[in-house]
């Protein structure tokens, strides 16, 4: 299925864009650690959102036999993360518009640089790295929410489910159809074997005399029934 190849390659390209801003976030919250201190929110929201974002799509990606089946609940996920991934970078945003080299004494990330206040080049090209892959990741988590949408209704509309009549058959109706009497396979059992057969199934005009012609007999039935029953007790 397409969709199915659309979704695993580019969970793969998130998986490789994971990576790298994970080391990255993972380099910058160490140094605050190291130095006992709390990293910045602007660095902490988008590193809790990767970690959970990686986590996410590697089991994803190696479960997707299985989870191809839930491709709602995948949907659902990636939104979410999709979501967290555009609140990161929003709160990012106060390296997109900052020098590197000769930076702006009165900018959030200048003053809360910490333990890269004398290294903030390298500081502020780690940030800006972050700020650029997060917005591909943000497209890329869209793309697998759409493509898991995707895959979830094509899956409904492929079940097949089965529905047993008279005289020891079973019908397998495809619900790929959107009218279910257009399509009907029939199982029949015999000798202990089971031969498969397709058969036409009736048109609705047809079904509806054939409903009324039984209760018709039905009708008729009881009414003799009835009938007999009132001469037998007039004669005794």
């Amino acid at each position: 299925m397409l969709a199915g190849l659309f979704f695993i390659i580019f969970r793969l390209l998130e998986l490789c864009f994971l990576i790298p801003v994970l080391g990255m976030l993972s380099s910058i919250v160490h140094g605050y650690v190291s130095n006992n201190e709390l990293a910045p929110s602007f660095v902490l929201v988008l590193f809790i959102v990767v970690v959970i974002a990686s986590v996410w799509a590697l089991f994803s990606a190696m479960c997707y036999p299985i989870t191809k089946h839930h491709g709602y609940f995948i949907a659902l996920m990636d939104l979410l993360i999709f979501g967290g991934l555009i609140g990161g970078v929003v709160v990012l945003a106060v390296v997109n518009h900052l020098d590197c080299s000769n930076p702006d004494l009165r900018n959030t990330a200048y003053l809360e640089s910490g333990p890269f206040l004398y290294h903030f080049g390298g500081f502020c090209n780690l940030l800006r790295a972050c700020f650029a892959l997060g917005i591909l990741l943000i497209i890329l988590f869209f793309f697998t929410t759409v493509s898991s949408c995707y895959i979830s209704h094509h899956s409904n509309d492929t079940n097949v489910f089965c529905s047993s009549s008279h005289y020891g058959y079973t019908t397998i109706i495809d619900s790929t159809t959107e009218d279910p009497t257009t399509t009907a396979v029939r199982l029949s059992r015999r000798e202990g074997t089971t031969d498969l057969q397709t058969e036409a199934p009736p048109d609705r005009e047809t079904a509806v005399e054939a409903g009324t012609l039984k209760v018709a007999g039905i009708v008729m039935v009881v009414a003799t029934t009835g009938g007999v029953t009132h001469r037998t007790g007039r004669v005794e």
